[in-house]
């Protein structure tokens, strides 16, 4: 088997990347005017004569948040158009909720669709999670209009479709708008924090599996208005794109995922969550017997009769796009091989037969001899379920896709700001000063961010140039700028850097006030904190108001099981009382899983000379896992449970410029525990640790600045063997 198809080998993962580049460069054309998405031919170009429809507008908003998180260049700009469009012409600003769509000589299409609803749920969570302008509302909006015209809570299902005004409701009920129910619900449960909407997935998912259990796991699509199946249903139209007659295979393995997807992101026991997982893999393999090479070529049928017979011969893109995605998480799920083998043969065959080599993307229809067909799905209108391929399959099992990319190993909190460094002198004798972004904390995470952790920032600059700067530097390294938010008022922080005869440092602060310390609570969002652990420093804490922001994000973040990581660094020039100071760090410290201290803070935060009886004094006041000490040129300490391990400095011949050494040991510290985690470490995963930070922090001291000159894993490998 060629290893582009096997999953979790370095070919598949660069296999499956690169075709997400080719279906994001694809769809990039997709915005009208207003926002709305046209409707996109077989070349990407817009079909502009066709309506432009909400469904279609709700995916590539959820396509290009996810791309803005990955780091599209143009992803942002994209999602937000697709948000403008949601919020305007496709939105009724009279009877409320959104139109089917709007024609191309900017009429209203008629009804209002479930369907069309849960995919704005879907799109503006996406959104939100992306730090879109306006999604927060949007999201708002879009669940309260479903909640009160389109879920049943005595049915504990959706209804589908009204008539435009929303006065009629149509008695036709249907399980493929719950289907994408779910999937809006787990997401805006995952965005949210709000439990209710897992819940409601969780009613709609028992009412389906109980309906496939009772025939033969073919799962029936069509209802009456009081909910008993229509088995002919669209029995002389059997390939409607969106009620097609009988068993639809491509659903049954679609709910497969979200079943499971639900499941393991819900508080089971072993034998209830076992229960679900176990109706999943009968949903997937029925389908999958019944859909591929049903009729001697190879794909996956479009439906079948109740017995398993295809009817609609057609193979639909999106049907195997939910095979790759559906047996990979299978394949996370039960460990079982054959799941990792029909990952193979689904994404051989996409390779072979689906993907379009010389247009980009994937025929969205084929016929039963795989020649392409355009009764259905003519053109490639849009490129969310082949989008969506390329990422689950290596996304956390437990949680909504958006929200898995969205996650973060590191967020941190603090100031960004310019470090003016001496650069020499000028002809004239004068002091030469150069511009490096930097701030503690954003030093810390470009450290990780060159040991390829997803990271991203917390903070306020000024609508400056030295603002600008900075955004365009956390771009650049690769740190999630989307929560960097600009004070139109006050001005970007800076300080001045003078370098002391032994190579370290000595700082002058221009900061009354700084842009950072405007940083207030309502600029923190429990959205915000979907990462695995959360930095924080103590220059965010002194004075109330960003004091007050910091506390609230420490709060946020604990309840949402991140590890805690603080470095105190102490600026005695900012605090305007030193007893205040103290203070603060120690409610700092009381709140931390990880500590990063250095050698004059621990001195100066417990009082005491001697460094372990220091230590030993934290760990006496606050149950802190665990504590690293840096001393400069005489190394570090690591003190865990109840070990202590000293590592010796990786000394230079010369310094140039010290600033963000201890930032990138922290950065390099916080690395090691996402790969090991913070349970159970030995005496030598503490020497490896700081063994490993040591030597990162000694190769910045080699360059001046620190975000711009962190250092990668393979300097630090080349540096410790020298």
């Amino acid at each position: 088997m060629d290893r582009r198809f096997v999953i979790d080998t370095g070919e598949n993962k660069e296999y499956m990347k690169a075709l997400g580049m080719e279906l994001l460069e694809f769809g990039k054309l997709f915005p009208s005017q207003s926002g709305a998405s046209y409707y996109l031919g077989d070349d990407g170009k817009p079909w502009t004569d066709r309506p432009r429809e909400t469904w279609i507008t709700c995916r590539m908003a959820h396509v290009y948040s996810m791309a803005a998180m990955a780091g599209f260049p143009e992803g942002r700009e994209l999602a937000a158009a697709a948000i403008r469009g949601l919020s305007g012409e496709l939105k009724d600003k009279n009877a409320g909720g959104w139109y089917a769509g709007i024609t191309a000589d900017g009429q209203a299409l008629p009804d209002k669709q479930c369907y069309a609803h849960a995919f704005v749920i879907l799109a503006s969570s996406s959104a939100v999670l992306a730090g879109i302008e306006g999604a927060e509302e949007l999201l708002e909006e879009a669940l309260k209009v479903y909640d009160e015209k389109f879920w049943d809570e005595n049915e504990g299902l959706a209804v589908d479709t009204w008539d435009t005004g929303f006065t009629v409701l149509d008695d036709y009920r249907g399980l493929n708008a719950n289907m994408h129910t779910v999937e809006a619900f787990l997401a805006a449960a995952d965005c949210l924090s709000d439990e209710k909407y897992r819940q409601r997935a969780g009613r709609i998912i028992d009412r389906v599996i109980s309906w496939a259990a009772d025939n033969k796991w073919r799962i029936p699509e069509h209802f009456t208005k009081n909910w008993e199946a229509d088995l002919d249903y669209n029995k002389d139209k059997p390939d409607d794109p969106f009620k097609p007659y009988g068993a639809t295979p491509g659903h049954g393995i679609e709910w497969s995922r979200l079943i499971s997807q639900w499941a393991m992101s819900t508080a089971l026991t072993k034998e209830r969550r076992a229960h679900y997982t176990d109706a999943a893999v009968k949903l997937y393999e029925r389908a999958v017997e019944d859909a591929w090479n049903a009729d001697g070529a190879c794909g996956l049928v479009y439906t079948t009769d109740w017995d398993g017979k295809a009817v609609v011969h057609d193979r639909m893109h999106w049907t195997l796009a939910e095979a790759i995605n559906t047996s990979a998480v299978l394949y996370r799920i039960t460990n079982e091989k054959k799941y990792a083998e029909h990952y193979s043969m689904f994404s051989e065959y996409l390779e072979d037969v689906v993907h379009d080599h010389v247009h980009g993307s994937w025929f969205h229809q084929l016929d039963r001899n795989n020649k392409l067909l355009g009764t259905v799905w003519p053109g490639k209108s849009d490129i969310y379920h082949a989008f969506q391929a390329t990422q689950i399959p290596y996304l956390d099992v437990d949680r909504s896709i958006a929200y898995s990319m969205s996650r973060k190993d590191v967020l941190a909190l603090g100031e960004l700001l310019i470090d003016f460094t001496c650069n020499g002198e000028s002809e004239q004798g004068n002091m030469l000063f150069e511009a490096n972004p930097g701030g503690a904390p954003c030093n810390v995470l470009a450290m990780l961010t060159r040991l390829g952790k997803r990271t991203g920032f917390i903070g306020k600059v000024g609508d400056d140039q030295f603002g600008r700067l900075l955004r365009a530097t956390l771009d650049e390294v690769g740190i999630d700028s989307r929560y960097l938010m600009t004070d139109e008022d006050v001005p970007t922080t800076l300080a001045f850097v003078h370098k002391l005869a032994d190579g370290d440092r000595e700082f002058s602060f221009y900061r009354k006030p700084g842009a950072d310390m405007m940083l207030g609570v309502d600029d923190i969002k429990e959205s915000m904190f979907n990462t695995k652990i959360f930095h924080f420093g103590t220059l965010s804490m002194t004075h109330e108001n960003v004091r007050s922001a910091t506390m609230k994000a420490v709060e946020i973040a604990k309840k949402k099981g991140c590890l805690i990581s603080l470095d105190p660094n102490l600026r005695e020039p900012l605090w305007a009382d030193l007893e205040e100071a103290k203070t603060q760090m120690l409610k700092a410290i009381s709140c931390c899983d990880i500590l990063k201290i250095s050698d004059n803070e621990i001195q100066f935060v417990t009082g005491m000379e001697d460094y372990d009886q220091g230590i030993q004094k934290l760990r006496d006041m606050y149950e802190i896992p665990l504590i690293c000490l840096t001393m400069g040129k005489d190394g570090s300490r690591g003190y865990y449970k109840d070990l202590r391990v000293e590592v010796p400095a990786v000394r230079q011949s010369r310094i140039v410029d010290a600033t963000g050494a201890g930032d990138t040991f922290c950065g390099s510290v916080l690395g090691y525990i996402c790969d090991n985690g913070l349970d159970d470490l030995t005496e030598t995963d503490l020497k490896e640790m700081l063994s490993q930070a040591n030597a990162a922090a000694s190769l910045v001291t080699q360059k001046k600045g620190a975000i711009r000159s962190m250092p990668d894993i393979e300097d630090i490998r080349k540096l410790r063997t020298s």
